[in-house]
Order: structure tokens, then sequence, then C-alpha cells
């Protein structure tokens, strides 16, 4: 099992941050996961990192709300928080995540068991 993480949702889309929040509370507390902050912009993720957040995971859409607004919250997130892993999570396969998910290929379970390997 992974640490217990700390982490960071960011999507523009409030249904998938939702959906997630609600699956990680579900299935990741009794793990220890706790999502600690959620953006639906690459400002806002800049925003939370500059007020002081430091998630040990943050899980990124691609393209909120603009296309490439994830890549460069990864970089931002790299640059202020580099103890951050960083999770792609996109309707198309990513390279610029540590780890990179596809939407849609995750059942609710798996997604905290994926947590859980990182």
């Amino acid at each position: 099992m992974g640490e217990r993480e700390r982490i960071l949702l960011a999507d523009d889309l409030s249904f998938t941050r939702e959906g997630m929040r609600e699956t990680i509370e579900l299935f990741g507390e009794e793990d220890g996961h706790q999502v600690v902050g959620e953006a639906s912009s690459l400002a806002q993720v800049e925003e939370l990192l500059k007020g002081g957040l430091r998630p040990t995971l943050a899980i990124i859409d691609a393209n909120m709300p603009n296309r490439g607004d994830g890549e460069k919250a990864a970089a931002v997130i790299r640059q202020i928080s580099p103890e951050t892993k960083i999770v792609s999570h996109s309707s198309q396969l990513q390279t610029w995540g540590d780890v990179n998910w596809v939407k849609g290929e995750l059942l609710a379970r798996e997604l905290v068991e994926q947590i859980n390997k990182l």
C-alpha cells in the first residue's frame, strides 16, 4: 500500500471532481486518503499552492478549461511543490504525469486501488 495521500483534484468539470472526491471519501478513507483541495482552472491551482497547500498527490485533467492547462498546472506544481506526485487524468492518454490515467477506464474502487499503488 502507498502512503496516506493528501490529494488535490484539478478538473474544470465539477461533476468529475465531485465524483472523484466522493469515491476517495467512500473507499479511500480507510487508507487515510483525503482530498485537501479542488481547482477548476490553472489559476486556481496556482492560487492554492501559493496559499500554502502542499498535496502529496495531484490528479489533473489535461484540458481544464483550456487545452494544455493540465500540463501547465503540472509544471507549476513541480516548481512550487516538487515532492507532489502528479497523475494526468484525461479523456486521452497523456505523457506529462508521473502516472497517466484515461478517464472512464477506472471503476470507483479501482481509483483508490491505483492511489494505493503510488
